[in-house]
Parts: structure tokens; sequence; C-alpha cells
């Protein structure tokens, strides 16, 4: 099987407003909130396999990063909205597959998956312009045309305007990298660490300080989920 994972980057150096935007997040869902901060001991001794970590802000960001999947699209959605920010909810597919959704001011302004492009190519449909008919529909069909990373590019350039066109399509094009390369590639392009889009929640039970350091994990909060 390959690796799936689902992370949510945050563009502040707000702390405080960020984990506070977090758990106001995550109480109207029930979730029983235990906070622990540069407590290391008892953050690598706890037994409870479902919870959030916030890592320290890396250049203009900060990472959320956990096990609970089908929370973060919320979570990315509510903390760009309080925070007046844009944040970036990354995921990878079985290995398979890889793709964005942007959010800025909680509002998604764009959603990208490796899968779209791709599809069409593996099953041999034909190229063509804006206007090509869909046989299935015998309507205009966008999903049927050459694939135009310009349009994605105009909707993530407004939140990250160091990222250049050049080099984004150039990734997203590259036939000859897998989902997983291509997901790494695009991350190094925003100056993320590669490593927060892998780790998971359940792994700081498996590790120790000394390792975690040595992964570019900064822990400085932890949200554990009783």
């Amino acid at each position: 099987m390959g690796r799936s994972c689902v992370s949510v980057h945050i563009r502040s150096t707000n702390f405080d407003r960020v984990s506070e935007s977090l758990q106001k997040t995550l109480k109207p869902k029930k979730y029983t909130i235990r906070n622990l901060k540069q407590n290391v001991n008892e953050l690598l001794n706890s037994e409870n396999t479902r919870g959030m970590l916030l890592t320290m802000p890396v250049g203009v960001w900060i990472s959320v990063l956990g096990n609970l999947p089908e929370e973060m699209q919320d979570i990315a959605t509510q903390i760009s909205r309080e925070v007046n920010c844009s944040a970036l909810r990354i995921w990878l597919n079985d290995s398979d597959s890889w793709g964005y959704t942007l959010f800025i001011d909680g509002e998604v302004v764009d959603k990208y998956d490796s899968m779209t492009p791709l599809y069409y190519v593996s099953s041999n449909q034909v190229c063509g312009d804006a206007g090509e008919v869909n046989p299935d529909t015998h309507g205009p069909d966008e999903s049927f045309c050459c694939y135009d990373w310009r349009k994605h590019y105009e909707s993530i350039s407004l939140a990250m305007p160091e990222i250049s066109e050049k080099e984004s399509s150039n990734i997203i094009l590259n036939t000859n990298l897998d989902p997983e390369e291509s997901m790494e590639l695009f991350l190094q392009l925003l100056f993320i660490p590669v490593q927060y889009a892998y780790y998971s929640y359940e792994e700081v039970g498996y590790s120790d300080i000394i390792e975690l350091h040595a992964k570019g994990i900064s822990i400085v909060h932890q949200i554990v989920l009783l």
C-alpha cells in the first residue's frame, strides 16, 4: 500500500491566535481538549492516539498536524476565517494522487487534484480547446481540454506571491514525477517542511525529543482529544 496523509498549513506567524482558533473549531464537535505546552515528558508519554499538533512558525507558516483527516477541512476554513489569512490543506491518497485546497479568509478559492489532468490522458482522451464537446453529454466540458495550470496559479499567487508560475508549472505538469515527489517539491517551493505533510500524531508515542528535532518537528503545543 502507498502512503496517505492530510495536513493543514496556516500562513501566519501568530501562534496564539491560530491555537485559539483551532480549539474553538474543535470544541463544538464535543472533543475534550487538554493543552500541553512544552512538557516533553507528558507529551511523549501520552497514551492518546488521536490529537492535533501545532508547530512553531517556520517562515510564514504554522502547520496543523494530526490523525483527524475528517476535521482538516473545517479546521482550515475556520482558522483562515478567524485569523484573516490563507490556509493550505495538502493531501496524499495512497501515493496514487495528491492535491490541495486553498482557503482565503474562510473561503475556498482553489482546488487541485493530480488525478484531474492525468485521468483523461491515461484514458486516451483527445486534448482539445476550451469548447470541445463531451461525447457523453454532447455539451462543452472543460475536463476534456488540455490541462492549464495558469487557472490555479492565478488563485494561489494571490495568497502566495512568492511562488512563480514557471517553477510551479514545472512541478505540476512534469509527468515524470510520481505524486509523492510532486507534492514534496510543491511544499519546498512554498518553504513548508516536507516532513510536516507526512507526520502523524501517532508517531509522537514512538519518538523521543531528539528524533523529533532531527525531523525538524518543533512541537510547542498539543491538543489531546480524549
